[in-house]
């Protein structure tokens, strides 16, 4: 069985970190989001992929939910 682990963000962020237009931006969150699918999909193209574990320390719906959903639209048949 192979697992693949992919895990984004700082599990121990300051909220002084966080609190900035900067860490909430959409065309940041939008590049995550990107960046996370294209990898989700990168390891679910393998022929023998049994699982995948997705786990990130965001909250915010871009790179969890969204995520989610749009690679189980594009697999859920596989």
């Amino acid at each position: 069985m192979l697992t693949v682990w992919l895990m984004t963000g700082i599990v121990s962020r300051l909220d002084k970190m966080t609190n900035d237009q900067a860490s909430v931006s959409q065309h940041r969150l939008q590049q995550l989001h990107k960046l996370q699918a294209q990898i989700l999909r990168h390891a679910l193209s393998f022929p023998g992929v049994k699982k995948v574990v997705y786990s990130t320390c965001s909250v915010h719906e871009e790179e969890n939910e969204q995520v989610c959903e749009e690679i189980y639209l594009k697999f859920k048949d596989r």
